[in-house]
């Protein structure tokens, strides 16, 4: 079987999210398929090492601190020091968001800054980011936006239902989108990854939802919960960072230029629609 080679030489991706798990990937991926990187997170340390990774593929990446959740005004200056040091943004993957930490049942017990928190970087954020960074790409009469929703705006639960209604959000924003910046020859996707590994999870998120799972409580290991979840699916198996990258990078070439306002599960087939 074939594999498909991106090429992306000569253009600018602009990553959000991009210091760890399915961001840092992601900003390698394009910078491996020749374009541009900027790497943009509010953890510098984390950041600066996918700096580092993407210049070491011969391309140009640079750090640029943004945190989601600050006003729009704050946005738009990195945008802008963005387009000052690349001249033109040709793909944005919207990827920074945050898991649940208090996980139901009872919804009654999650308190209101667990709803207002996740809400303001899944939702919120990715309005602004998309919002600003589309006003860069509508001049250009092109680009590509890649939002990172979840399968977990399909999978609604008493357990997690703040990141579910978050994820759902974000797919409509993709779709709102896709509708007002066809107008612009731009397309806008999302990509839900199934079950992956990253620091969402190790930090404690998939322990405090295995305890709420039957059949998940004993297990001490967020990665092994993660695995056991995923075991459900049609090819039993969880998934990489870089199956996550390479549905980007699909949605971001021109192989993909009819596709626009879908979201592309990657998830070994828990979803089946």
């Amino acid at each position: 079987m074939g594999n498909m080679k991106f090429d992306f030489a000569g253009e600018t991706a602009v990553i959000t999210g991009a210091a760890t798990g399915i961001g840092r990937c992601s900003a390698v991926s394009f910078a491996k398929a020749g374009a541009n990187v900027a790497v943009c997170d509010f953890n510098e340390e984390k950041a600066s090492e996918t700096v580092s990774l993407c210049k070491n593929e011969g391309v140009q990446a640079k750090f640029y601190k943004m945190d989601v959740t600050a006003d729009a005004a704050a946005i738009c200056a990195v945008r802008d020091e963005i387009l000052q040091d690349f001249r033109e943004i040709n793909i944005l993957h919207s990827n920074a968001g945050i898991a649940q930490k208090k996980a139901g049942p009872p919804m009654m017990e999650i308190p209101d800054s667990e709803w207002e928190h996740v809400f303001d970087v899944n939702v919120f954020g990715n309005v602004k980011v998309c919002r600003e960074f589309a006003e860069a790409m509508k001049p250009q009469n092109k680009g590509k936006i890649v939002i990172t929703a979840s399968i977990s705006a399909y999978q609604p639960t008493p357990f997690l239902p703040v990141y579910h209604m978050s994820k759902v959000s974000v797919l409509n924003l993709m779709m709102s989108l896709s509708v007002e910046l066809g107008n612009y020859n731009i397309n806008v996707n999302a990509v839900n990854p199934g079950f992956v590994y990253t620091p969402i999870y190790s930090e404690g998120g998939a322990l405090e939802l295995g305890k709420k799972i039957p059949g998940l409580q004993d297990i001490k290991d967020g990665e092994t919960v993660i695995n056991a979840m995923a075991s459900q699916s049609s090819l039993h198996r969880a998934q990489t960072p870089e199956d996550i990258a390479n549905a980007v990078m699909f949605l971001c070439s021109d192989a993909a230029r009819e596709i626009t306002g879908q979201a592309l599960n990657v998830d070994s087939g828990i979803i089946r629609r």
